[in-house]
């Protein structure tokens, strides 16, 4: 009975365990057995099931890099490193001890490239010791190693390292070895070399205690030993790995690697007999049914046979005798023809065309263009002349096409921004950057071109329209740009009021209403214009005349008319004089008649009547409502007696009575006896023969101007 529950228990426990692990819950309790691939002790509970270790485990493969926690009683798991020793973590069971560690995972770790660890026995895969700090915790007499470590993943090529007690991880080689730098003669202190992703032909000095170079690098020469004991052996070594077909290499103690065979032996070139110089060269991409013959080599390159032994001896040295054998290729690449590429007849295409380009005899393997495209025709897209090659590939053999230039003639045109129109009006669009041929065009996808020129004056617009153009030289055209003309609503009219004026004056014509520019015109059509302001003032006008005026506020208006009226002149008034002649100190009265408004002399006085006292010519004017009549008719006024002549001559017999003239009177008259008779002159009194007066008469001359 008692046997049959230990058994209950133990079958219960392995079902629990299975159903948690497969779950993978992040901590379980276990009873006995060894802790499961994945997970570690965090503690120990005591016994169990009788002598069984109770033991508390943690799930790691959620764990993030660089997570540290702490184990017990488990070495360090792979991918993680011990941080620190911390004494024991459990009561002793069954004689077993459990160490305490705190332990970190650097699987994955790329944030941190330097740390110290404490226990473990060497640095983990990706991580170097670069050197050891001495203990870093002891227990029961067991020293516990401090060391120092580098992660060299995502180290650079060429990267150079010192290290301690390490061997060179994958991909790195040793450069000198400098004796011992740990706590024992286990621990040797190398300068290493990180030759992963080094190119194919490149050289190296390395010192290691290996026999032969790393994978892909062959001896060229040995020099001797380079380390503090003869285990350590120089070498000169080369990268033969990608190194073409047909390559030929001298190299010392090593044998030829695949697709390689040894054409001489020279001896031996190294500390001892093992190290045997040869000449060897690459044969993988010589074509089927070479024939190449070999010195020494046991074993030929795959696809190569033994055609015969010639008999002779190649190399004979140190009891040693090599043959030469001739061998040839039956199988393999075949012959390698000459990849060739063809593509139009004319190798001149328009930018933005499209050409084929083919390539043959590649039956064989890969074609893969100089534009990094594969296949065995490509279609390229050149915007600029460029020259095409192919590579016909299989494995590590190739060989490379002629060369074909594809020309490519470029053609292009710049446009203005988009343009502007008021409407009603039309815009000159420009265009540029073609040398030869512009073409310009209503629509997208018309093909009849409307102008030739760099610019085109459209037609009056009074909607938003789109124009386009490009530029053509031969066959080739560039792709069609276009050119948005918008319509700028024009301002409304200002307003202006016409004038009526008299002839003979200007007029002052004024316009409101506009936010911008005012423009007057004399016609409607004149591009002319006369004035910039709100207001302008004729010239003299004589006639009705029209003037025009418009608002500018980006976009001009249409002009308004603005008439400017000759008003009706009145008719000259009729002028008379009371008298003709004045003496001193008289006056006479000038009328005039038939004015409606106001009389103006032209000696300044107005009035319909005025008295004037001075000879001289007077004239009258009428003004009516500020127009002005012509003159007129002219009244001369003299000095004298009204109704005198200006001069007189008598002749003949005088008679009784006065005789006047107003300037001079001439006479030749004879006065008889008797008769009473006067002169009276303004200014002299002339007397000619035979004037007389005779005996018994009166005669009297009189000077002063009026009687």
């Amino acid at each position: 009975m008692k046997t049959t529950q230990v058994l209950f228990l133990s079958l219960f426990t392995f079902l629990f365990m299975a159903i948690s692990f497969d779950g993978q819950s992040q901590t379980q309790t276990i009873c006995g057995g060894s802790v499961p691939d994945g997970w570690v002790t965090i503690s120990v509970n005591g016994t169990c099931g009788g002598t069984d270790i109770s033991r508390t485990i943690e799930y790691l493969g959620s764990k993030s890099p660089g997570h540290q926690m702490g184990i017990c009683g488990d070495p360090t798991p792979a991918g993680w490193v011990t941080i620190s020793i911390n004494g024991y973590c459990a009561s002793e069971i069954n004689g077993t001890k459990f160490v305490g560690r705190t332990i970190k995972k650097v699987e994955g770790l790329t944030t941190e490239n330097d740390l110290t660890i404490c226990g473990d026995p060497a640095a983990p895969e990706g991580w170097v010791t670069v050197g050891f700090n001495g203990n870093c915790y002891s227990l029961d007499g067991f020293n516990y190693e401090s060391r120092n470590i580098k992660r060299v993943g995502g180290l650079s090529t060429g990267t150079e390292l010192d290290i301690c007690g390490d061997l060179p991880p994958a991909g790195w080689v040793t450069k000198s070895v400098s004796g011992y730098c740990g706590p024992s003669s286990n621990y040797i202190s190398r300068r290493i070399l990180k030759i992963e992703g080094m190119a194919a032909g490149t050289e190296l000095d390395i010192c290691d205690e290996n026999a032969h170079p790393p994978a892909g690098w062959l001896t060229k020469s040995i020099n001797g030993n380079c380390g503090f004991n003869s285990t350590y052996i120089a070498r000169h070594i080369i990268k033969a790995d990608g190194l073409p077909s047909d390559t030929e290499l001298d190299i010392c103690g090593d044998l030829p690697p695949a697709g390689w065979v040894t054409l001489t032996i020279g001896g031996n070139c190294g500390p001892n007999s093992a190290y045997i110089a040869r000449h060897i060269k690459k044969v993988t991409c010589m074509p089927v049914n070479s024939i190449i013959t070999i010195c020494g080599d046991n074993s030929f390159p795959e696809g190569w046979v033994n055609v015969g032994q010639t008999g002779s001896i190649c190399s004979s040295f140190g009891g040693n005798t090599f043959y030469a054998n001739e061998i040839k290729k039956i199988s393999g690449y075949p012959t390698l023809p000459a990849i060739t590429i063809s593509g139009p007849s004319n190798t001149t295409i328009c930018s933005g065309q499209s050409v084929t380009l083919s390539a043959s005899n590649c039956s064989w393997g890969t074609v893969k263009w100089s534009t990094g495209a594969q296949g065995a025709s490509i279609t390229v897209y050149p915007t600029t002349t460029t020259s095409y090659t192919a590579t016909c590939s299989q494995g590590e053999c190739s060989n490379t096409s002629n060369t074909i230039a594809i020309t490519v003639t470029t053609v292009d045109v710049q446009v203005s921004p988009n343009a502007s129109a008021c409407a009603g009006k039309s815009v000159t669009l420009t265009a540029s950057g073609c040398s030869l041929n512009y073409q310009w065009f209503t629509s997208n996808t018309s093909n009849t071109p409307i102008a030739y020129s760099s610019s085109y004056t459209t037609p009056a617009l009074n909607s938003q329209t789109t124009y386009y153009v490009n530029c053509k030289n031969g066959n080739c055209e560039s792709a069609k740009k276009s050119i948005t003309v918008n319509i700028i609503a024009a301002p409304n009219q200002p307003n202006s009021t016409g004038q009526t004026i008299c002839a003979g004056k200007t007029a002052t014509l004024t316009a409101t209403g506009c936010a911008g520019t005012y423009k007057w015109y004399s016609s409607n059509t004149s591009t002319t214009i006369l004035a910039s302001t709100a207001s302008y003032t004729t010239p003299v006008l004589n006639s009705n005349t029209t003037y025009y005026v418009s608002c500018t506020v980006s976009c001009e208006s249409s002009r308004k008319a603005t008439t400017v009226t000759i008003g009706p002149s009145p008719t000259a008034p009729t002028a008379s004089a009371s008298g003709t002649a004045i003496c001193n100190g008289q006056s006479v009265t000038l009328t005039a008649t038939g004015c409606g408004g106001t009389v103006t002399w032209s000696n300044g006085l107005s009035g319909s009547s005025i008295s004037v006292n001075t000879t001289g010519t007077y004239a009258a004017k009428c003004t009516v409502n500020g127009c002005i009549s012509p003159n007129s008719n002219v009244l001369t006024i003299t000095s004298g007696v009204s109704g005198a002549p200006e001069n007189l001559t008598l002749s003949g017999t005088a008679t009784a009575g006065v005789r006047t003239a107003n300037k001079t009177i001439t006479s030749t008259q004879v006065i008889p006896n008797g008769v009473n008779t006067t002169y009276n002159a303004g200014k002299n009194v002339v007397l000619n023969p035979p004037f007389n007066a005779n005996t018994g008469s009166t005669f009297k001359i009189e000077i002063k101007g009026c009687g």
